[in-house]
């Protein structure tokens, strides 16, 4: 009977034992949950995880797994005493060392004899490396389907970033590129937890002395474990925006570096080696969508500098279809003829022809569309005011990928000052000839001019110095020297023989014009108002030639208002120039007119002007390095504005 029992005894404590080398090798963590959810018993794998057993007296099971302080509503504990059956869940814990583990867990009820459940067996396996598996595999479906769905963009690289933080910790990410053309680099795009930056998007580094220069010269991810020890020059701009620890990936494109993608944490040795392993998967197609994104860009700047080129040559582009029917043209072009770009399109490119260029257009469209090209012939367009401007054409033909045209490219350029110009030159002819005729006259009347100013010198010395008469004589006189002075002038073929410049004062001048016309404008019922600054600095200047500039804008303005008004003369200094004005409240100027009122032989008074007033003023005002320009309102007035530098004696 003893023998008997000593067997049993034996033989219990090797199931014991193969018992327990199942339970120690299962590879799992094996333990009893009483009905207060306290841990009972565990098995070595267990106790080596968590510890012993006896230390659990006092903590449920919860907070020694890690699922919180309190019980979730998953727990297989809970739910095994509940229903009395088996239960398992799979569940994301904090372990002890604030890592994350995912856990697979499986509850069985243990009985006793009577049936009822005292404790549950908790089978817990370790599944953290299949789960970060499945959620990398997860995470880097996730983001090249967001790469590949469109062009790299700040909201694209957010998306990328929140994708990434489901398995690395940071603070702050970023896309740095090497410059193409420079031996800097670009920090592209930016996705970061915090608002104070350092480095911002689109700054430009040096490559010398920075994470990125390791990168591309090892060709391997580099890892700053402590940025407040690091050698990199852009550690300590980021070390200001609380940046620990960096790590920085290659992003490789067709065997070439072409920039890093850069993480940033708060936290010093926040990355690790295992990081390595989802950005090896991502980083190939992070650089091309990062390539795809620069050839875009330069494709959309090769595109807006053609298009700029285009709209802004100095020609006429338009581009009509096989009916006629202008598709397309350039702003210049629409500017020139006086319409916005919408109006234009969709018009016949006859509506802008002569009539008597319609026709030659109308013969020629066929054969045009048939292959013959248009080279340099001379027409009319008519402009949205009906000016017409002259216009040399040039054709191109635009075909389709059989070679078919299905459209012309039309450049007109403007010759309407080409043809001006020539007029000009016919003109400039017959005024050579009749400048010949103008010498001799000129000389001849030299010489009775002579006699007279002889004879007024005689009878200022007879007159007293407060003879009421002697004024009149004396304005007669200055008349004379003036008349003389132009007689000079005309002799002068340059215009540049004149009296020697020396320091005037031009209100006197001014005020000996108004005073020599002053019976004229009195007879023509204008009044002049003059506002003048005293303390004007003298110019130095000629002061025959000024008078005759400020002799033939007050002519000019008596002549536009017929039945009298106003004429208001301000002189002022600003800065280093001298501002003369004259305004009237005459007719006014056409502003078709106004680009051409300077120019030689060019008048608007209908056959009873040369056309050489203005255009002798301008040159008078240019040899004074001076300005001169007009303003003009149709049936309101005209301003003529003069600006002549004021220089010191040494200039």
């Amino acid at each position: 009977m003893l023998n008997d029992l000593e067997k049993a005894r034996a033989e219990l404590e090797r199931e014991e034992k193969k018992l327990d080398m199942i339970v120690t090798g299962i590879g799992a963590y094996l333990c009893l949950i009483d009905r207060e959810m306290k841990i009972t018993w565990g098995n070595k794998p267990f106790v080596n995880q968590f510890g012993m057993v006896d230390g659990f007296k006092d903590i449920a099971c919860n907070k020694i797994f890690g699922c919180g302080n309190d019980f979730p509503e998953d727990c297989t504990a809970k739910r095994v005493f509940m229903s009395g059956r088996r239960e398992e869940t799979k569940k994301l814990v904090i372990g002890g060392d604030n890592e994350k583990k995912y856990y697979h867990f499986i509850g069985s009820p243990i009985k006793d004899v009577q049936g009822n459940i005292t404790h549950v067996l908790e089978l817990v396996q370790d599944i953290t490396k299949m789960w970060e598996m499945e959620h990398q595999k997860e995470i880097i479906y996730n983001i090249n389907k967001i790469v590949s769905s469109d062009l790299m963009s700040d909201m694209l690289f957010r998306s990328i970033s929140n994708e990434l933080k489901r398995v690395i910790e940071f603070d702050r990410v970023s896309i740095t590129l090497i410059g193409e053309k420079t031996p800097k680099r670009e920090v592209t795009v930016i996705d970061k937890s915090y608002d104070y930056t350092a480095i911002n998007e689109n700054d430009w580094f040096r490559k010398e002395e920075s994470l990125l220069e390791q990168v591309t010269f090892t060709g391997k991810p580099f890892i700053v474990r402590d940025t407040s020890k690091s050698a990199f020059v852009p550690d300590r701009l980021l070390l200001k925006e609380g940046i620990m620890s960096r790590l920085s990936f290659p992003l490789e494109y067709k065997g070439n570096i072409i920039g890093t993608i850069n993480f940033g944490s708060s936290k010093k040795n926040s990355f690790s080696e295992k990081h390595f392993t989802i950005l090896k998967q991502i980083a190939m197609q992070l650089a091309i969508a990062v390539e795809n994104a620069r050839l875009f860009k330069k494709t959309r700047e090769s595109e807006k500098r053609y298009k700029d080129l285009y709209d802004n040559a100095p020609d006429i582009y338009i581009t009509n279809d096989e009916n006629g029917i202008i598709i397309n043209c350039n702003k210049t072009g629409a500017e020139i003829l006086g319409y916005k770009k919408e109006e234009l399109i969709g018009r016949h490119i006859f509506d802008f022809q002569t009539e008597k260029n319609r026709e030659v257009v109308k013969k020629l469209l066929p054969k045009r569309l048939s292959g013959q090209l248009v080279k340099g012939l001379e027409l009319q367009l008519i402009k949205k005011d009906g000016c017409i401007i002259d216009v040399s054409l040039n054709d191109n033909h635009i075909c389709d990928d059989n070679g078919r045209i299905t459209a012309i490219r039309s450049v007109y350029r403007d010759i309407t000052a080409k043809t001006i110009l020539e007029s000009q030159l016919l003109e400039a002819e017959k005024l050579a000839s009749t400048g010949r005729v103008v010498a001799s006259v000129a000389h001849e009347i030299n010489n009775p001019l002579e006699g007279i100013i002889n004879y007024l010198q005689l009878l200022l010395e007879r007159m007293g110095e407060k003879d009421e008469k002697r004024k009149y004589v004396e304005l007669v006189m200055d008349g004379i020297y003036r008349i003389a002075g132009i007689v000079r002038s005309l002799l002068d073929s340059n215009l540049h023989i004149m009296e020697e410049k020396g320091d005037h004062d031009i209100n006197y001048h001014i005020q000996n014009v108004v005073n020599l016309l002053q019976e004229k404008l009195s007879q023509s019922k204008i009044k002049v108002i003059q506002t003048i600054d005293k303390n004007i600095s003298h110019v130095k200047c000629h002061p025959s030639k000024l008078e005759q500039v400020f002799t033939n804008l007050i002519l000019n303005s008596l002549d536009a208002m017929p039945n009298g008004g106003s004429i208001n003369i301000t002189a002022q200094a600003k800065d280093s120039y001298l501002q003369i004005e004259f305004a009237d409240n005459g007719c006014g100027i056409r502003e078709k007119d106004l680009p051409n009122i300077f120019e030689p032989f060019f008048s608007t008074k209908k056959g009873t002007g040369a056309g050489l007033g203005l255009w002798i003023c301008y040159n008078i005002i240019a040899e004074h390095a001076g300005k001169i320009s007009v303003k003009s309102t149709l049936n309101a007035g005209t301003t003529f504005q003069i600006q002549l530098p004021i220089l010191n004696t040494d200039s």
